[in-house]
């Protein structure tokens, strides 16, 4: 018989004989001796010790591998522990700082992929945009802003004067946290700063406006006391009756401020 056909009449390979051979007990020289006569090729002992030495070490790592991936899956206590410091560091903590907080509290040796990985896919958090959480008036806050629109429409807006600052700032770049999807945590205090900003104040009635005033710094009580004397009082001088609305800033409320307007006889709401 020749080779070509020797081959032709065995579906299996020559490892695989090996191994199902060396699974019955054989032992090394006998499979060498059969799978030669088989195969019509001499295949020497070294070779299928070989093959059974490199089988046994998948074997073992595929086992050393299982192992790995059940060391992987952590305890419900420490993804609670993980949803935790996320919570308390709204969203800032690092996965290296996990990892450090896992074994210094539960003495668990997990990666800081392993972290990350929790984290993101089975938390459920993901880095977006910080917000502030929206501010929520108790009841007394809610009946004195009611008083104020129920002054505020008896007076009537055509004699109303609305005053107030705002900042313009440029160059300004987001915070990004962890945080869950729809969910609005306390910000930190780390807020990033505008590269350039301008603060500008003026005042609006329903037949004119001041003039506009810029300004770099906060505004302050001092600051306050020079806008009341020359662009406020003279504007109302001209427009009389006029009452002024502002809110409660500490440059509006200081009794530096307040005194001001009363020596230039300005109402205010």
């Amino acid at each position: 018989m020749s080779r070509s056909k020797a081959k032709s009449n065995f579906k299996i390979s020559i490892p695989e004989a090996i191994l199902n051979l060396n699974n019955i007990n054989y032992k090394s020289n006998d499979i060498a001796q059969c799978l030669s006569m088989a195969f019509a090729k001499k295949i020497e002992q070294k070779y299928v010790v070989k093959v059974i030495q490199n089988n046994k070490r998948r074997l073992q790592r595929n086992v050393f591998m299982f192992d790995r991936r059940k060391q992987r899956k952590i305890s419900d206590t420490a993804i609670h522990l993980i949803k935790r410091l996320n919570d308390l560091s709204n969203g800032l903590i690092t996965g290296k700082q996990l990892q450090k907080k896992l074994k210094q509290y539960l003495n668990l040796d997990v990666s800081e992929s392993r972290c990350l990985y929790y984290r993101h896919k089975i938390i459920g958090t993901n880095f977006r945009r910080s917000r502030f959480q929206p501010k929520m008036f108790n009841q007394y806050e809610k009946n004195y802003r009611l008083a104020v629109a129920h002054l505020i429409k008896r007076l009537g807006v055509d004699r109303l004067m609305s005053t107030d600052e705002s900042k313009k700032e440029t160059g300004k770049k987001s915070l990004y946290h962890n945080r869950l999807p729809s969910t609005r945590p306390k910000c930190v205090g780390v807020v990033p700063a505008a590269y350039q900003g301008i603060n500008v104040w003026a005042g609006i009635t329903s037949f004119g406006h001041t003039e506009p005033v810029i300004y770099r710094q906060n505004l302050t009580s001092d600051g306050y006391r020079v806008i009341i004397r020359e662009n406020i009082a003279p504007f109302v001088e001209q427009h009389r009756p006029i009452t002024i609305m502002q809110d409660n800033a500490s440059s509006h409320t200081a009794a530096e401020s307040i005194a001001e307007m009363r020596e230039n006889r300005l109402r205010t709401v």
